[in-house]
């Protein structure tokens, strides 16, 4: 992926300076894990999260209120301790669901 911060303090002329290409290398490298709790659109996060993991695929966990026998409008999914239970393991590096 090629990205470019673009500096506002005027001295580089708006071009991509080699300081800002080295944070963002670092930015990319770092581990990030992402917790979505939506019904649909895994495909919309998972592009829009690319964008944070440079060529490694992201690391998200989607949680559906549904698929714990919830609704979401109500806001109680991590009242479920299944749910609990999946934000756990993903943090620990562990399959979310068993």
């Amino acid at each position: 992926m090629t990205s470019c911060i673009i500096s506002f303090s005027g001295r580089n002329g708006g071009s991509c300076s080699a300081i800002a290409q080295a944070l963002l290398a670092q930015y990319e490298a770092v581990r990030k894990k992402f917790t979505v709790v939506s019904n649909t659109g895994q495909d919309n996060f998972t592009a829009a999260f690319q964008y944070h993991t440079g060529d490694a695929p992201p690391d998200v966990l989607f949680l559906s209120a549904r698929s714990f026998g919830r609704v979401s409008i109500r806001g109680d999914l991590m009242d479920s301790p299944q749910a609990r239970e999946a934000v756990l393991r993903f943090l620990n590096g562990q399959e979310a669901f068993s």
